[in-house]
């Protein structure tokens, strides 16, 4: 698929092995954010958010499942070769006493921050619909941290509404 941004075009496809290091630099650039995030919030639980020391390791592996994986996809958006942002979308089995047998979860989106405002996530947002059309799947969810009101607004403008609400208490 390809966009045009104002002179420009973006393309959107999927990620290649190639791509691996500039995800995973970028899956860093969205870990540092979202800390920024936590550390505004004041939350108690900063220090379950503390990655491990051979995280990246563990990234990388993640990763190349979904780039390799029928029931994942890694997709990419790409600025005059410039990799400006990315999307990972997987499928996985619902709680077994429900109706609604599988969905596909959104483990993250990040766009560069000189691409924010252009569309871009719209465009990936539009490719994984279409992915979960092919893929027979009816129900999408992702959680966010939840004073992210830039990426709320986004979320919900894209038709996310809030399901579920995460609490968590630290008990050591």
């Amino acid at each position: 698929m390809v966009v045009l941004i104002s002179k420009y075009m973006i393309v959107i496809r999927k990620a290649r092995l190639k791509d691996i290091d500039t995800l995973i630099s970028l899956e860093n650039e969205l870990y540092d954010t979202q800390v920024e995030y936590l550390k505004e919030s004041k939350s108690q639980n900063l220090d379950d958010f503390s990655l491990k020391k051979n995280s990246n390791t563990f990234l990388k592996k993640f990763i190349l499942k979904m780039i390799r994986s029928k029931n994942g996809l890694v997709l990419i958006a790409e600025f005059e070769k410039e990799i400006a942002g990315y999307l990972i979308i997987f499928i996985k089995k619902n709680i077994p006493i429900f109706k609604l047998e599988k969905l596909a979860e959104i483990t993250d989106v990040y766009i560069k921050e000189e691409f924010r405002g252009t569309g871009i996530s719209n465009k990936l947002r539009d490719e994984i619909l279409n992915w979960c059309k092919i893929k027979k799947i009816s129900s999408i969810t992702l959680d966010m941290l939840p004073n992210n009101i830039h990426a709320k607004m986004i979320y919900e403008k894209w038709g996310f509404t809030e399901f579920l609400i995460e609490m968590r208490m630290r008990i050591a």
